[in-house]
């Protein structure tokens, strides 16, 4: 119950929550160089409209072996495990003409150690014409409903053969502006649709308190360990 709950959560407050790839410091070859920051952005923004599975098919070849995906309140998981939820709820499959639109991307230089951070403020829009199927919720039939944004803030960690090692998803800017109700990712699309508020926040909160959505700490990369801070890790 627990663990359906969860997946619907995916990118929701995100909920698509992307975070990105991390690399350690201790294992970036010496001279390693990377793109200009402008490069890193151009090269970010491509991925998010061709590379997610959320906003389109996964582009798999894009993703570090030691990937790790996190949302606020789902994750951590590993590429299979997010592979296995988006291949059927990713929100490109109900939403064809869907299209992140990013309007301010920026590099933290605090995650240097690890690869190259870039951050983006997205602002989707799309018309649900095509089934949807939030992950583990029943399926909602086309509305013709369309985003009212009010923005998410996702993110790709780079590593130094410019593969994706970590991406966080669906940060809401803005809980009181726009259609999906203060919600990120598949929750702030169930909202969008129809589902009632007070019933996604109530099962929000239990995912917040008990998650449930993640890979076992066991199969996670190394790196997860060293990056993750907080008591709500890993």
């Amino acid at each position: 119950m627990l663990t359906s709950v969860a997946l619907r959560l995916f990118l929701s407050c995100g909920g698509l929550v992307l975070a990105q790839d991390i690399f350690l410091a201790s294992s970036l070859p010496q001279g390693t160089s990377y793109p200009s920051d402008d490069a890193l952005i151009d090269r970010t923004k491509e991925y998010l409209e061709t590379g997610t599975g959320w906003f389109s098919a996964f582009r798999n070849d894009s993703h570090a072996s030691d990937f790790v995906m996190r949302g606020p309140i789902v994750g951590p998981l590993d590429f299979e495990g997010l592979y296995k939820v988006l291949s059927v709820s990713g929100a490109w499959l109900a939403f064809p003409d869907i299209k992140p639109n990013p309007r301010s991307c920026w590099l933290d230089p605090a995650d240097d150690d690890f690869g190259r951070h870039v951050y983006c403020a997205v602002y989707p829009s799309g018309t649900h014409t095509k089934d949807y199927h939030p992950p583990g919720g029943p399926v909602v039939r086309p509305t013709n409903k369309t985003f009212a944004s009010s923005g998410e803030v996702f993110s790709v960690l780079w590593n130094s053969d410019l593969k994706v090692r970590h991406v966080t998803v669906g940060y809401p800017i803005n809980a009181h502006r726009g259609n999906t109700c203060g919600f990120g990712g598949a929750f702030g699309i169930q909202c969008m649709l129809g589902a009632k508020f007070w019933r996604l926040r109530d099962e929000f909160d239990v995912l917040w308190r008990l998650p449930a959505a993640r890979t076992p700490k066991s199969e996670l990369p190394a790196w997860w360990a060293e990056y993750c801070q907080g008591p709500s890790c890993p």
